[in-house]
């Protein structure tokens, strides 16, 4: 003879349960999304990112990798936050909620190492003409552009 057990979750814990399964059919991609933001020149910030990040077949820019750097040089910090954010599913925390608090935690690492990474300065070029030796940093228009969407896995393509 088996034994079938009805639902055996508390309230809590069918509601720890749904959000778990919630946080396994979302994502949240943090960085650029292409046609959000276009300079002045008509060319998507997103490419300036990508040619800023990683660098271009001439070497100008020279890769200034502040996405990278913004995970491998903030790992304990990441981890940390990752904990506070189970704590807080823990306690009660949506999906969205604790997806909404990563992305807004990354975002702000990316920002802080274009304004704060340790890049080769800008060329003597560059310098006449954005007045700054400061690399990474022109109008703040690349910067002010890195946001965060949450959806369902496979919707951003």
């Amino acid at each position: 003879m088996s034994v079938k057990f009805k639902d055996q979750y508390t309230a809590e814990g069918k509601r720890l349960k749904k959000t778990m399964e919630e946080l396994t059919k979302l994502e949240c991609l943090i960085g650029f999304q292409r046609g959000q933001d276009t300079s002045e020149d008509g060319v998507d910030v997103c490419d300036y990112a990508a040619w800023n990040e990683l660098g271009t077949s001439n070497d100008i820019p020279p890769s200034r990798p502040f996405i990278r750097n913004s995970v491998d040089l903030h790992r304990d910090e990441i981890n940390s936050r990752i904990d506070e954010i189970v704590e807080k599913i823990l306690d009660g925390a949506t999906a969205e909620q604790a997806l909404n608090e990563m992305g807004l935690f990354q975002k702000s690492l990316i920002q802080g190492e274009i304004t704060d990474g340790n890049y080769q300065a800008n060329t003597d070029s560059t310098f006449k003409k954005k007045k700054s030796a400061h690399p990474l940093i022109d109008t703040g228009r690349m910067r002010g552009a890195v946001n965060y969407q949450i959806g369902k896995k496979g919707e951003f393509k």
